[in-house]
């Protein structure tokens, strides 16, 4: 959880979970991202869904900032510098914008690279 500090009366508190699906959607709005990934209960990999953003993005907060990691696979045809450096500018765009935190740094983590579809 993050408290904003703010002038008015009352607090304001992002979760985890709200910067985690902001940044996950924001990865996968990126050309030659497939998906993303996280960790079961179970420990093992698997590939997430768009209601799962918030388990396959990690989120380290300190004051009024966050720190981002990120799994993600490519396309079968991607660019890996390419496409993560586009993911990294694009998530810290996305949180900044949305919450008003500082995101000094995004980590992205290229797992795979998804599978060629048959008859593509």
């Amino acid at each position: 959880m993050i408290n904003i500090k703010t002038s008015e009366p009352g607090s304001v508190t992002i979760s985890d979970d709200a910067v985690a699906i902001i940044a996950g959607t924001a990865a996968l709005e990126v050309e030659g991202v497939a998906n993303l990934i996280g960790n079961t209960a179970d420990g093992v990999n698997k590939k997430l869904g768009r209601k799962n953003l918030s388990k396959s993005v990690l989120i380290s907060t300190e004051n009024e900032t966050v720190r981002i990691s990120v799994n993600i696979v490519l396309k079968h045809d991607a660019k890996a510098h390419e496409v993560a450096k586009e993911a990294q500018g694009k998530i810290k765009t996305a949180v900044e914008t949305m919450t008003g935190l500082e995101v000094p740094e995004v980590n992205i983590t290229v797992c795979a690279f998804a599978e060629k579809q048959r008859g593509a």
